[in-house]
């Protein structure tokens, strides 16, 4: 939210991805119980500093035969945020709760 080189706030927020399927099952290669250990352990650092956790799935996370297990991590993360009573919020509504005020986009 600072520009270091023009010396002075913006307002661009970065929320940096913590979770993505494809990382998960592509390029790590994790099977569904690994996928879920790791999302699982995201989570709980969100819950032990008070932070939030971006993630991401993307469309094809149904489709068993090209995707296997993606719907499934997508169903235990979804379960393990409600188990924890975290928030399921859009970027801008989990902006204008950060901010304390409502978020406004340029």
């Amino acid at each position: 939210r600072y520009d270091i080189l023009a010396d002075k706030a913006t307002t661009t927020w970065e929320m940096p991805l913590a979770v993505m399927d494809s990382t998960l099952f592509n390029r790590r290669g994790l099977d569904l119980d690994a996928a879920n250990m790791v999302t699982r352990d995201v989570l709980a650092q969100c819950r032990r500093f008070g932070g939030a956790a971006v993630m991401l799935w993307h469309s094809v996370l149904w489709d068993e035969m090209d995707h296997p297990g993606w719907g499934a991590h997508f169903l235990e993360t979804l379960a393990q945020a409600a188990t924890h009573q975290a928030r399921v919020a859009s970027l801008h509504a989990a902006l204008s709760d950060w901010l304390g005020m409502p978020f406004t986009t340029a």
